[in-house]
């Protein structure tokens, strides 16, 4: 669904809308699409709490746990505060 909906996004210009980006990584990170979600979350102009979520729980649930911790500690230099969800 989330391979249906990106080309939509962008095509409506929603690619700067947080919770849509949020939820496109979300979506291709629950369904093993790593290098898609890895793109999205690349094409983010600002990184937010939500994105990040995303990007770390989407890493970890598909067994790039390494990445997951790599990703949280990096957030973690740049002051952004991840909360529960990572």
């Amino acid at each position: 669904m989330g391979i249906q909906i990106h080309p939509y996004v962008i095509k409506q210009g929603l690619g700067s809308d947080k919770c849509v980006v949020s939820a496109l990584i979300d979506r291709y990170g629950k369904h093993g699409c790593t290098s898609e979600m890895l793109q999205v979350f690349d094409e983010v102009a600002q990184m937010d709490v939500g994105s990040c979520n995303a990007l770390v729980s989407g890493l970890a649930r598909n067994g790039l746990v390494d990445d997951a911790l790599e990703v949280f500690r990096q957030f973690e230099g740049q002051g952004i505060e991840l909360n529960v969800v990572s």
